[in-house]
């Protein structure tokens, strides 16, 4: 697996995983998850709704896409709150 970080649209990236953060607590996605979000019709906001995804630190969601933009298969990461975001370990 080769894993890269480019400075460039999330929208507009051909990938076959992409990852983006959530806050824990946050309803309504925004920056790049709110971009993906958008370019996805709106499914983790849905998923948000549902409660399926919480950003809680550590949670994990796969969220497959099925050809839409954003990849064909978006992860998105717990950050935990917001002041404990941990950016390596």
């Amino acid at each position: 697996m080769q894993l890269s970080a480019i400075k460039a649209d999330v929208t507009e990236i051909e990938t076959a995983a992409l990852v983006v953060n959530l806050y824990h607590g946050v309803q309504k996605p925004a920056g790049a998850t709110g971009a993906v979000d958008a370019a996805l019709d709106g499914q983790i906001s849905e998923l948000i709704a549902d409660g399926e995804i919480t950003g809680k630190p550590g949670e994990i969601t796969i969220v497959h896409t099925n050809g839409p933009s954003a990849g064909p298969t978006g992860r998105r990461g717990g950050s935990g709150g917001r002041r404990r975001t941990v950016t390596s370990r």
